[in-house]
């Protein structure tokens, strides 16, 4: 299964019928944090949004430098 069925299946898994379509300016935000980021976790971010999923994985984006969530991303990363 690719990861983009994969995140489809954990969607439909979760009653999520269609993604939130969230939108980052990827490169903006891998430029900010010096690392390209994997398609599996866009394709993640692109369906669920910000926010956790059962406090295992959190995605955090806005509108303006995401200087907090690349400070968080480093000290994980």
């Amino acid at each position: 299964m690719s990861p983009t069925a994969s995140i489809e299946q954990l969607a439909r898994d979760e009653g999520l019928s269609a993604p939130r379509r969230y939108v980052v300016d990827w490169e903006r935000a891998e430029a900010t944090i010096g690392t390209r980021l994997p398609a599996d976790y866009k394709e993640y971010v692109y369906w669920f949004g910000p926010g956790d999923f059962d406090e295992y994985l959190t995605s955090k984006f806005r509108d303006g430098p995401p200087t907090e969530s690349v400070a968080r991303f480093r000290a994980v990363g």
